[in-house]
């Protein structure tokens, strides 16, 4: 009876000490994952701050796009009135 308890208590550390054991490897990838987000996060808001300055560009650039487009069109009708 004696011999059962050891070995079932001897049982009970050896499941503690392997599930220590993974817990504390897990912990050590969520610490790596951490940091890396970090840095992600940090690479994606200076991609946004390199982007703002598209937005208000980009209403003048179509502007000037639509204007070229116009004047090409008319260009190519007035050519083909000269044929």
């Amino acid at each position: 009876m004696t011999l059962k308890i050891v070995l079932s208590v001897a049982e009970v550390v050896l499941l503690a000490g392997v599930l220590l054991y993974f817990l504390r490897r897990i912990d050590g990838h969520l610490v790596h994952i951490q940091g890396n987000l970090g840095r992600i996060s940090e690479g994606v808001a200076a991609v946004e701050g390199h982007c703002s300055v598209i937005g208000p560009g980009a209403d003048e650039i179509n502007r000037l796009l639509g204007q070229a487009a116009a004047g090409l069109t008319r260009a190519a009708e007035e050519a083909e009135a000269l044929a």
